[in-house]
């Protein structure tokens, strides 16, 4: 079964973020600074959030979910985030509650519906386990006695525990600041860092951060209910951790310029997509049947406005080759899978390295 492949021919390197001011200028350089974008708009939250608006409510400049909420009222940004900076304040309530309060903050996080996930288990669609939820928790309360430390405050939830308790209660505001730069994540609250982790290195709990390792995503705002306030949010984006498409390593050759087509044909569709039945036909067949394979890759492989090369998810082995023959070479590329897919790259031909979703 064929879904939607998207892929980026381009090498990844990783870069570190500039670190040189108060909330989040301490952390990125002056330029990187001025392209802040406010979280919690005088415009309203629908200006930068998507979800479950009706949910949430802002005062002077303080915003949180609503007395009816629940698990499933998440806020999603309206744009994906691969590498940035956010800071912002958050605060429990001063009278004690029946439940201690509960929120967190995802990380390059799936929109609902969007991917990987089934749409009739609403748990997935939970940072926790789609990506990587940074726990905002009122951890001291008595509804927590008996929560692991992966569960704890500042924790990467259930990947790995916080190493410090800086944590303010009472009506007191923390600051917080997480900083997303490739595999690397980092939390740091009340000026203290309590959290660090590289995602390449790490392993979550089974059934849980199934998309860590994701390189794109939404900021999330984890409702799970009433209580945390939010103020004083904003994020910075920094530089990607990936090169363009357009530009290969020293001594690679771009294969896909993030334009169109070009350096690239049709498969021949089966039988004729292995190379011993190809063999056997003629050079009219042979021009006959790349016409046709041709026009189908029109039909159904596009480049979108990001400059990634998408396949639409028909049936039928709509596969594109090279149109030049390889012998010995290294290959780079970058790809994204949609629930159930599968693809893969063929060498020479033979043999297919397998790209599949983890769903299958």
């Amino acid at each position: 079964m064929f879904k939607k492949v998207i892929l980026s021919l381009s090498a990844s390197v990783c870069l570190l973020a500039c670190s040189t001011k108060a909330g989040i200028a301490v952390h990125v350089s002056t330029e990187q600074a001025k392209t802040a974008i406010n979280l919690i708009p005088a415009k309203g939250l629908s200006t930068v959030w998507e979800g479950s608006l009706s949910a949430y409510t802002v005062e002077n400049g303080v915003f949180y979910a609503k007395q009816n909420s629940s698990f499933t009222d998440l806020l999603y940004s309206k744009k994906d985030y691969e590498n940035f900076v956010l800071n912002f304040k958050f605060r429990f309530p001063l009278k004690d509650q029946k439940y201690g309060a509960n929120s967190g903050i995802g990380i390059r996080t799936p929109r609902q519906g969007e991917v990987f996930f089934k749409a009739t288990d609403y748990k997935r669609f939970q940072p926790a386990h789609a990506s990587v939820e940074v726990q905002i928790l009122e951890d001291r309360h008595k509804s927590y006695e008996k929560l692991g430390v992966m569960g704890k405050n500042g924790s990467f939830y259930q990947i790995q525990a916080p190493t410090n308790a800086v944590l303010k209660y009472d009506g007191q505001w923390n600051e917080e600041t997480i900083i997303a730069n490739g595999s690397k994540l980092k939390v740091i609250l009340n000026g203290v860092v309590i959290n660090e982790v590289d995602l390449l290195k790490a392993k979550a709990v089974k059934g849980y951060a199934l998309g860590m390792h994701r390189t794109l995503g939404r900021i999330v705002i984890c409702g799970h209910g009433p209580v945390v306030q939010f103020k004083d949010m904003s994020v910075v984006e920094l530089p990607s951790s990936t090169k363009t498409a357009t530009v290969a390593p020293a001594g690679f050759t771009t294969l896909f310029n993030g334009k169109d087509l070009t350096n690239w044909k049709g498969l021949l569709h089966r039988p004729y997509d292995r190379p011993h039945k190809r063999a056997g036909l003629s050079t009219d067949e042979l021009k006959t049947l790349q016409a046709k394979a041709d026009k189908s890759m029109k039909a159904h492989w596009t480049v979108n406005d990001k400059g990634e090369l998408c396949f639409d998810g028909k049936k039928g082995g709509f596969s594109l080759a090279t149109m030049k023959k390889y012998k010995n070479f290294e290959f780079h590329c970058s790809w994204k899978i949609e629930q159930d897919g599968d693809s893969g790259i063929y060498l020479r031909g033979l043999p297919q390295i397998q790209i599949w979703s983890p769903e299958r």
